[in-house]
C-alpha cells in the first residue's frame, strides 16, 4: 500500500484546549502551518542529495580556507604581501561558505521565501553573491 505524505488534517497536534482560544485563530494558524510544511520545491531524494552536496562544499571550503589562515597566521615567514592577499581571498571564501551557500540552498529548495518579507537579508545576499 502506497502512503502519501501526511497533510495537516492527518497530523495530530498534542495541545491542551481550554476553550478560551478563538477557533478562527486556530484555523488560521493551522493554514499557515500547512503552507510552511508544503513549501518544498524539490522531491525528497533531490533535497537530500542537494543538502549533502552543499554540506560537503561548506565543510571542505571551511576546512581548506581555515587552514590557509592558520598557516599564514602562525608562521611569520609566510606574512608576505602576496600571502596577505591570499588570506584576504580565504576570508572572503569563508564568508561565502557561512552566509551565501546556506541561503542559496534555501532559495533553491523552497517555493517561497520562508523568512518573511524581503528585508535587509535579501538585499545583502544579493550583494554578497555578486
Amino acid at each position: 500500500m502506497c502512503e502519501t505524505a501526511p497533510t495537516m488534517s492527518s497530523i495530530v497536534i498534542n495541545t491542551t484546549y481550554s476553550g478560551d482560544e478563538d477557533p478562527e485563530k486556530l484555523t488560521k494558524l493551522m493554514e499557515k502551518l500547512e503552507e510552511y510544511i508544503n513549501n518544498r520545491a524539490l522531491d525528497k531524494m533531490s533535497l537530500i542529495s542537494l543538502v549533502i552536496a552543499y554540506a560537503i562544499l561548506i565543510f571542505i571550503g571551511t576546512l581548506g580556507n581555515g587552514l590557509v589562515c592558520v598557516v599564514v597566521a602562525r608562521k611569520p615567514k609566510m606574512r608576505t604581501s602576496r600571502n596577505l592577499f591570499i588570506i584576504n581571498l580565504a576570508i572572503s571564501d569563508l564568508l561565502l561558505c557561512f552566509f551565501t551557500i546556506p541561503f542559496s540552498l534555501v532559495e533553491i529548495s523552497v517555493k517561497f521565501w520562508p523568512f518573511g518579507m524581503p528585508s535587509i537579508h535579501c538585499l545583502l545576499l544579493f550583494y554578497v553573491n555578486s
